[in-house]
């Protein structure tokens, strides 16, 4: 655990913080949760790891598209998501918003290829934005 805290100048001396968005065990694991959750909802079974986005949430979303996904939960204090097909973009197939421990909010997306979410990475049109204060997503 030692290993992913990094010095936190701005909280103070001797604070560290985690940067789970820039782990790529944490966003592994994150997208055999939505792969397993997906399976679950019935959106899509045996999703390959290459047609998965995701990343700490560092943007605020619209209120409009939060209402379009479903919310739902593993255990309300530990896991709470919400999930939806995406139907107004070609090649996006569902998007999800995990929140853990009531805190920590990472966002998913499944593709219908692994081409075109490398097509959309490469033109900028992933979420992976510098938020001021938030670089790859923080967790103090």
């Amino acid at each position: 655990m030692y290993a992913l805290m990094q010095p936190a100048a701005d909280e103070g001396e001797d604070r560290f913080k985690i940067y789970p968005g820039r782990d790529p065990r944490i966003l592994g694991t994150l997208r055999k949760i939505i792969r397993g959750l997906s399976h679950h909802h019935g959106l899509r079974s045996a999703v390959p790891d290459d047609h998965l986005f995701v990343d700490v949430l560092k943007v605020d979303l619209p209120e409009d598209v939060l209402l379009r996904l479903q919310p739902a939960h593993a255990e309300p204090d530990i896991l709470d998501y919400r999930y939806g097909r995406i139907d107004d973009t070609p090649g996006m197939e569902s998007a999800w918003l995990l929140r853990f421990y009531e805190r920590t909010m990472f966002i998913g997306l499944v593709f219908e290829s692994a081409e075109i979410k490398e097509w959309l990475e490469a033109a900028g049109g992933l979420p992976r934005l510098e938020t001021p204060g938030v670089p790859g997503g923080e967790v103090a």
